[in-house]
């Protein structure tokens, strides 16, 4: 993969004096690696990339406070679930990690993965 440019990950919001995400995958649940296209994984990539220079240089940044993640993992996961906590953590948001299984979950109860997601998001 060529290194491309970016577009930043936030602007200033004049009224609000806040930022304001600007990129495209905002508020996007993740679901599937199949719903993204390949441009979309190269920019994916390219802003991992990014990230882990942050991390190697201030360690920790509080570029996602007041943002929480909700892991929810109906396999075994012990390196990918502890990855994405380790990631929000370092960029300064909170986890919900749900990672007790699908035997554990509402789903088992018949409840749909949309439905689920859908409560997480309150």
């Amino acid at each position: 993969m060529s290194k491309q440019t970016l577009p930043p990950l936030f602007k200033l919001d004049e009224n609000k004096r806040e930022p304001k995400v600007i990129n495209g995958f905002y508020q996007k649940d993740i679901i599937s690696v199949d719903q993204f296209t390949h441009d979309d994984l190269d920019i994916i990539f390219a802003r991992a990339d990014e990230m882990a220079e942050m991390a190697k240089r201030w360690g920790t940044c509080d570029l996602l406070k007041g943002y929480t993640l909700a892991c929810v993992f109906y396999e075994p996961s012990t390196r990918t679930s502890s990855s994405f906590i380790a990631a929000m953590e370092r960029l300064g948001g909170k986890v919900i990690p749900i990672t007790e299984g699908i035997q554990y979950s509402s789903v088992s109860k018949g409840e749909s993965l949309i439905d689920s997601i859908l409560t997480l998001e309150q």
